[in-house]
């Protein structure tokens, strides 16, 4: 097994949902991810590989997270560092927005000597949203004006994502994600959204080292412990939860549009000292013709002072 980032640079705007279609988030959970390569798997004829692949262990995935130039970024860890800056009520307020640290930057920050603007100053200007105005035509009836959420990727910017795989595994994510990239991602994918290029390189030596080593974790995907994990999983674990949901994206699942059902997961930050595997679970309502999986399982990622 080896460990790659996967960047892509976008060659249109992009929609990915946050609930409204007003509104656009500059990132995409693992789920989405694992998603839409299932759906391209489907067309080859390799899907159940690919799942057979992810379930145990073969392919691992993690959320995608931004880049600037060379710097990637992976979420702020959601736990207390201890640090001696102590009182500068600014300087809390800075700690609190942080969103995601730089892959360099990760030994310092959880040293607690960490000056926040460096991490702000790198993640100012990778992109901006928009509104775009469009109008939904309705046959004998008034037409419908409605907006789309739009972001828009500077130039040098972009997601990554990191990906652990055996040689043969990452052939067929490869294969994969050429077909993915003239597909889309995101929302919208209709009006031409979400296309991109994307290059594979191996993973940083500073994200490596923290991969598959002992001590306190945080998980880089959104995930969800099993049923028999989730008593010792919750013991000394500091996280945020996110409700994932939305409509089945496979053509052949029903004639009309279905919801999955809605899965309550852990967010990529989210810190547990007692690691689970997770799994991929099926979110299918049992009203289409087939199952539909959600990707739950976590990338871990030391937490602990090198």
């Amino acid at each position: 097994m080896n460990t790659y980032f996967y960047r892509l640079t976008f060659k249109t705007p992009v929609h990915f949902g946050q609930g409204r279609l007003s509104g656009s988030g500059s990132g995409i959970f693992a789920d989405t991810l694992f998603s839409a390569l299932y759906i391209e798997a489907l067309g080859m004829g390799e899907a159940d590989k690919l799942l057979a692949l992810a379930k145990d262990g073969s392919l691992s995935l993690s959320d995608l997270f931004p880049f600037s130039g060379a710097a990637c970024f992976v979420p702020k860890p959601i736990m207390r560092i201890q640090t001696d800056k102590k009182g500068d009520s600014s300087l809390k307020k800075k700690f609190k927005g942080l969103t995601h640290i730089p892959v360099s930057d990760i030994d310092e920050y959880i040293g607690g000597d960490y000056d926040p603007d460096k991490a702000a100053e790198k993640l100012r200007g990778i992109g901006k949203s928009t509104l775009r105005q469009s109008v939904r035509i309705v046959e004998d009836s008034d037409n419908e004006p409605y907006s789309v959420g739009l972001f828009t990727f500077a130039e040098g910017c972009g997601l990554y994502f990191a990906a652990s795989v055996s040689d043969e595994t990452k052939q067929l994510l490869d294969r994969l994600m050429t077909a993915l990239s003239l597909a889309g991602i995101g929302g919208e994918r209709s009006s031409g959204l979400g296309k991109f290029s994307f290059e594979c390189t191996e993973a940083d030596e500073s994200f490596k080292k923290r991969l598959n080593v002992g001590g306190k974790a945080m998980s880089l995907s959104v995930c969800l412990p099993t049923d028999n994990e989730l008593e010792t999983a919750m013991k000394n674990a500091t996280f945020e939860t996110v409700k994932r949901s939305g409509f089945v994206g496979s053509e052949s699942y029903a004639d009309t549009p279905l919801r999955k059902r809605d899965l309550y997961c852990f967010k990529a930050g989210s810190v547990f000292a007692d690691r689970f595997a997770g799994d991929i679970f099926d979110v299918s309502t049992g009203e289409g013709r087939h199952p539909v999986y959600r990707y739950a399982r976590p990338m871990w990622f030391s937490v602990d002072r090198g």
